[in-house]
């Protein structure tokens, strides 16, 4: 089985189509199928030489034919296939009746059902073969009167009877069935290729599809990819502007305002406020309003919000931002107020640090702001009051570095009045000793003159 499948298989190169390697595949078997038949045959025709020899011939050309294949000139081995068989019934024809005999309808039956063979072994694209095979094999058909005179032969001539007319048409309606059978075939084939193209075709659109698929969902995330980056800039640009900002001025109140401006502009927003935490000694802390973007009034906005109160105290006591998509016509009323005009969007972002909170942040706009814009808000935020707290200890070790020097000078100007008061009371010591000394040689003076007025009043007595 093997030999015979490499048999079928030759001169089926990798170059052909398909559709001619089944072409070719097909005359190889037809020329194998032709040889064994012939070989076959061989041993009933032993008693006639002429029928003998014209096996021996056929099987040979049959063999030749696929030695053709084998040489890669397949179209003209599936012309010869075609027409051998035609040329084989004139040749019979012509030896076997006698000169100017009618033709035999026998033999014409059996050529004309070999007729199909042009169109079994050559693809429709292949019209000019099968027009140029169906043209010999009808002149071989009309050449049978022409060819009878020339080549009868008595000495190897044999008469058809009846019964052989019978045969022979028999013989034509099985040669018939078999060349359609193999035009069916070849159909089937052509079918099944093509539906198998048509499937390969699917399974390649399928494919391209999901390759489609996958090289969208590959695009959206490199686009996702892309606006994260996006995002991931913006905020790190962000961040990195109003970081400068805050700390390039060391007095913060001078950069409040291009602080909330930078951020309603940087935010595409409409409106801003800054409050900072302000606690004094006498009064209780409270939020003071330090700077506003885009107010039409600022006089009329709340400057001191006290905690708890409204929406910018209760983000206070709550230590977390407040969203407001769907704020109310009266909101002025409802917490510090952002002009007259009512916001679509309202974020309220405390101002955090080490879980204290420093102030409040407030931008209002006419479109919401994204997830990643009220984060960058938070994290600005953050930065916002470490600022501001920085500022706070800045100030508050200021002011006692002010307080220790004012204490350093008055002790100064206290220790030089001591020094003075010391220099006055030791002046006042030596002028007290020196009158002491005074005064002891006064008495001394006294003592002496008493002594001696003691003496003379004894003298005396």
């Amino acid at each position: 089985m093997k030999l015979v499948t490499r048999i079928i298989q030759i001169g089926t190169f990798p170059e052909l189509s398909e559709d001619i390697r089944a072409k070719v595949i097909l005359a190889n078997r037809i020329n194998l199928l032709m040889m064994i038949t012939c070989f076959l045959v061989m041993p009933t025709t032993w008693a006639t030489p002429s029928i003998f020899s014209l096996n021996i011939i056929t099987a040979a050309l049959y063999g030749t034919f696929i030695v053709f294949n084998a040489l890669h000139v397949h179209s003209l081995s599936r012309f010869l296939t075609a027409i051998l068989g035609i040329l084989m019934c004139s040749y019979i024809h012509a030896i076997a009746l006698p000169p100017n005999a009618p033709p035999s309808p026998g033999v014409v039956a059996l050529s004309l059902a070999l007729l199909p063979l042009a169109f079994v072994l050559f693809h429709f694209t292949e019209l000019r073969m099968i027009m140029l095979v169906l043209a010999v094999d009808l002149l071989l058909i009309c050449s049978y009167r022409w060819l009878n005179p020339v080549l009868y032969d008595p000495n190897y001539g044999f008469p058809i009877d009846a019964v052989q007319h019978f045969y022979l048409m028999v013989v034509s309606f099985f040669v018939a069935a078999g060349t359609q059978y193999l035009q069916v075939y070849g159909v089937r084939q052509t079918y099944r290729q093509g539906q198998q193209a048509v499937d390969a075709l699917k399974l390649q659109q399928q494919e391209m599809k999901e390759t489609q698929q996958q090289l969208h969902h590959t695009l959206e995330e490199v686009k996702e990819a892309r606006q994260e980056d996006e995002k991931r800039n913006w905020t790190a640009t962000g961040l990195a502007r109003f970081t400068e900002l805050l700390r390039k001025h060391h007095y913060l109140p001078d950069v409040y305002d291009d602080l909330i401006s930078g951020l309603v502009r940087y935010l595409s927003a409409n409106q801003g406020a800054l409050f900072v935490l302000t606690e004094e000694e006498e009064e209780e802390a409270y939020l003071k309003l330090v700077t506003c973007f885009a107010y039409e009034r600022k006089k009329h906005l709340e400057q001191r919000v006290i905690i708890g109160q409204g929406l910018v105290g209760q983000a206070y006591l709550e230590k977390e931002p407040i969203l407001l998509k769907e704020v109310p016509s009266d909101y002025v009323r409802i917490t510090s107020g952002l002009g007259k005009s009512t916001p679509r969007f309202l974020v309220i972002v405390p101002l955090k640090v080490n879980g204290r909170i420093e102030g409040i942040l407030e931008m209002a706009s006419f479109q919401l702001l994204e997830d990643y814009q009220i984060k960058f808000l938070e994290k600005i935020g953050e930065s916002i009051a470490s600022a501001i707290s920085n500022y706070r200890v800045a100030a508050t070790t200021q002011s006692l570095l002010e307080q220790s020097k004012e204490q350093a000078l008055e002790l100064q100007s206290n220790e030089e009045a001591m020094k003075l008061n010391l220099e006055e009371l030791k002046a006042t010591q030596e002028e007290w000793q020196r009158i002491e000394l005074a005064y002891a040689q006064r008495i001394q003076e006294l003592e002496q003159q008493l002594v001696a007025a003691k003496a003379v009043s004894s003298s005396e007595a």
